[in-house]
């Protein structure tokens, strides 16, 4: 009875290291996807990055 228990509590820690495992893999894949696809949220980023930066009290931190 006892080696039962103890093959399901392994078993259960083998589920989740290898659940998390997975997800690591799948943010990896997500970051990948990002860069190889960067150039398609370009000019958001740039529209963003200028509303965001280039002004403070009314005047423009770079010439």
């Amino acid at each position: 009875m006892r080696t039962i228990w103890l093959s399901l509590l392994l078993s259960a820690a083998l589920a989740v290291s290898l659940g998390h495992a997975s997800a690591g893999e799948t943010r990896a894949r997500q970051i990948l996807d990002r860069f190889e696809h960067a150039n398609q949220w370009r000019d958001h980023v740039m529209v963003a990055a200028h509303r965001a930066g280039g002004m403070q009290a009314g005047k423009t931190l770079y010439p």
